[in-house]
């Protein structure tokens, strides 16, 4: 099946479709549309080995947050075959992208599709942030931000949560999706100067690669009884020194930051729901100690736990 989506000028709204056919189990897709952007939550399922493409009319700037997505084309733009829990921001006069997904397999992602005036908008031309990528956009040449797609932060699955939990309607949701899409480009940029600074971060070979994200996939299935550095060195068979600098190099933080970032972002979620004591969340969050817990805590945060 092919589908064409094209930016809107039109008014917000939100809609959902569901398609059952020979090839197709079930497609879903939630699209907050504003006029200057397009916005796509999609889950894939295919009983049979199938394909599924869009096309979008004119140039635009994209946003790709791939959570699962076994093989995958894009027409006009660079790709990756290790597209789990990464993303990218693309630049396409005429994008088009082609999933090609094997029986049984799920593809999900959120892509976010930006008119040039909403992205230009949001960061202005002339930033030194991105002059190298704003620069190929304004010659209308297809482009990446990173040369490939980069694995997830905190921070960035953070501000995706923000959005798939928003509740605003109308124009108040508008304007909140557009702060979203702001913080998450900004996310971007930071991630980019880092990778411009820490040149040999995006130059590991493929297999070593593979191996620290593996090792990304290890902390965030595990990092309530999270390995320590040596541990996690001897899983995915790369060298400490290496897994060390490495994933600082392409994540942006340390092997412990990031673990503590992922027990922080779950111990507030368990605080938000209000059903467990400061000390049972504590425990939960991998913390021995409640003292221990709210130190963390309000060093992550700024305030206690208490304050939540």
């Amino acid at each position: 099946m092919k589908r064409r989506l094209w930016v809107s000028e039109g008014w917000l709204e939100d809609y959902q479709f569901n398609i059952i056919n020979k090839t197709e189990s079930c497609l879903k897709c939630t699209k907050p549309l504003s006029r200057s952007f397009l916005m796509l939550d999609i889950e894939i399922f295919f009983e049979k080995n199938s394909n599924y493409s869009f096309k979008v009319g004119g140039d635009c700037i994209i946003m790709e947050f791939i959570y699962k997505c076994s093989n995958e084309e894009a027409i006009g733009v660079k790709t990756s075959n290790n597209l789990t829990n990464t993303h990218n921001v693309l630049y396409s006069p005429a994008y088009h992208r082609k999933f090609r997904l094997p029986e049984g397999d799920i593809a999900d992602m959120m892509t976010i599709i930006l008119s040039k005036n909403l992205y230009f908008k949001l960061i202005p031309k002339n930033s030194n942030l991105h002059s190298e990528f704003s620069n190929k956009i304004r010659k209308g040449e297809a482009c990446c931000l990173f040369d490939t797609h980069i694995a997830f932060t905190p921070s960035i699955q953070a501000v995706l949560k923000d959005i798939e939990k928003c509740s605003y309607e109308g124009e108040l949701k508008r304007l909140y999706l557009e702060n979203k899409i702001q913080e998450l480009l900004l996310l971007h940029l930071e991630l980019y100067q880092h990778y411009n600074l820490n040149p040999k971060g995006s130059t590991m070979d493929k297999e070593d690669l593979e191996k620290l994200m593996e090792a990304k996939k290890i902390l965030d299935d595990n990092f309530i009884n999270a390995p320590t550095l040596k541990e996690l060195s001897r899983m995915t068979y790369l060298n400490e020194f290496k897994l060390k600098n490495e994933f600082k190099a392409h994540f942006g933080t340390s092997v412990k930051q990031y673990i503590i970032g992922l027990r922080m972002k779950y111990a507030l979620e368990l605080i938000k729901e209000g059903e467990l004591s400061i000390t049972e969340i504590a425990h939960l969050s991998g913390y021995n100690g409640l003292v221990q817990f709210s130190t963390a805590f309000k060093r992550y945060y700024g305030v206690p736990p208490t304050r939540i």
